[in-house]
């Protein structure tokens, strides 16, 4: 979790060169911007996934990745 968004980029750009595998993330699509960047920076969406939850569900603050081992 990262409190703005400029700090994700930096996380995902300081990522990137620590593995040889390419960078794999869930990342919410309603956060437009950060995923219209992350395009441009040349990630791809592999598979476009829809969040759920059950009961009611309270968006964190900043910016985030969802866990599927929640």
């Amino acid at each position: 979790m990262a409190k703005t968004e400029e700090d994700m980029k930096a996380l995902l750009m300081g990522a990137v060169p620590m593995n040889s595998e390419p960078l794999s993330l869930l990342l919410p699509v309603r956060q437009a911007s950060l995923f219209r960047w992350c395009l441009d920076q040349g990630f791809r969406a592999v598979l476009p996934m829809t969040l759920m939850a059950m009961g009611e569900y309270q968006e964190p603050d900043g910016c985030y990745f969802p866990s599927i081992l929640y």
